[in-house]
């Protein structure tokens, strides 16, 4: 079994075009998906600035949707 790491910006389109590039070149393929990127900005809601719940949003779901979606594309 073979395992490696990476940095990648989930929210970022064409890091994560790139990192599955580069996994797909160097692996053959991707067998497993594990979508465990996520932040929490602790604030009670009305104290939360959008910003926050901007960043909270582009990573948890945003950024999710990006790795499964390019994922699924290579599963057809």
């Amino acid at each position: 079994m073979i395992a490696s790491a990476a940095h990648c910006d989930v929210t970022n389109k064409a890091e994560v075009d790139a990192l599955v590039n580069w996994t797909v070149q160097t692996y053959g393929a991707i067998d497993l998906l594990v979508a465990n990127a996520g932040i929490v900005k602790g604030a009670d809601f009305l104290d939360m600035s959008e910003q926050d719940f901007d960043d909270v949003v582009r990573v948890n779901l945003k950024g999710v949707f990006l790795v499964s979606l390019i994922w699924h594309m290579l599963c057809r």
